[in-house]
């Protein structure tokens, strides 16, 4: 019994040894568990034949590594890396704040695997003209004519900016609910008709994770001397020829899971297009006012135009009026 207690503990001791030479120093729990003491048993089991304890645990489906060589020769290699597979994600919702509205993900991963996450987004938005026309201004002929293009609904994009983590590590179970990603403050053009936000889901490893972690706090939390300071930004990415070069940077392994929702959000956007103005009906004035897009021509009255301001009247100027393929 002392003995089967011993070998245990040495065969952990050396599938640790392996594991940091080949993969990566850092053994959390979930390594511990699902790679180490599997690595451990075969060890025992094999009567400690590393071999085959080395092809386990590089197996293909399991670990990979990249490499990439510059131009100058030098050649950048990752460390091992595990293969992670994203869950789905469970569901897209929002909430109203005093200030605005934030839009939630969540996600479960049954098998407990998943634990480290990152998020990222695109949002779409369709919106409207504030003072549709049927009129243009030619500028060859100056003059006004009837429209020939649409100016009433537009369409535009964002790609987030910030680097959304989360992780459950210390909890009971794999499960993220309602984590915060976009936010839109009260008063955007945003929410004024339909709003879509596709949300694309990454898993990591826990050395992916302090990776993201310490470049989320280097990028966005850094602002003054009562901030935390920017720490030494190191992933899992080596120089070959040099290993004593910092390089920054992390790679990982797997599949990421996205989803995407539409949104009509009661909204009270009041946009500034108020201002209207008479432009009289002579060639000067109408080049004057129509030839640069700051005025649009919106309706006829005696002697001339009724205008309104350029970006009230075209959307195009807030995006662009080719319907996305994936509108509805």
């Amino acid at each position: 019994m002392l003995f089967a207690k011993q070998q245990l503990t040495i065969a952990k001791y050396l599938s640790r040894r392996l594991y940091r030479f080949f993969v990566y120093y850092d053994i959390d729990a979930n390594i511990e568990t699902n790679v180490i003491e599997p690595l451990a048993a075969t060890l025992i089991s094999s009567n400690w034949d590393l071999d085959l304890v080395l092809r386990k645990l590089f197996k293909s489906e399991d670990y990979m590594n990249f490499s990439i060589k510059t131009e100058n020769q030098k050649v950048y290699a990752s460390h091992f890396v595990a293969y992670k597979v994203s869950p789905r994600i469970d569901a897209i919702t929002y909430r109203i704040d005093a200030d605005g509205a934030r839009f939630l993900v969540s996600t479960h991963d049954d098998s407990g695997q998943s634990k480290y996450y990152r998020w990222k987004y695109t949002e779409t938005w369709q919106f409207h003209s504030y003072s549709p026309t049927d009129y243009q201004y030619n500028r060859q002929r100056k003059e006004v004519v009837d429209l020939t293009d649409t100016l009433y609904n537009c369409w535009q994009s964002n790609q987030s900016k910030e680097i959304f983590l989360n992780n459950s590590a210390n909890l009971q179970k794999d499960v993220m609910k309602d984590i915060p990603l976009a936010f839109i403050a009260t008063g955007s053009e945003k929410l004024s008709y339909i709003y879509s936000l596709k949300v694309k889901q990454f898993v990591m490893d826990s050395v992916g994770y302090a990776f993201f972690r310490l470049l989320k706090k280097n990028t966005e939390e850094t602002g003054s001397i009562f901030d935390p300071q920017p720490g030494n930004l190191k992933g899992n990415i080596v120089n070959l020829n040099d290993p004593l070069e910092m390089v920054v940077g992390y790679i990982g392994a797997g599949n990421s899971s996205e989803k995407r929702e539409f949104f009509s959000i009661p909204w009270n956007y009041q946009p500034n297009c108020s201002e209207m103005i008479l432009v009289p009906n002579i060639k000067d004035s109408l080049d004057y006012y129509f030839s640069e897009g700051e005025y649009w021509p919106v309706g006829k009255d005696v002697g001339g135009w009724i205008s309104s301001l350029g970006r009230c009247v075209d959307c195009r100027t807030r995006g662009t009026n080719i319907k996305p393929d994936f509108w509805p």
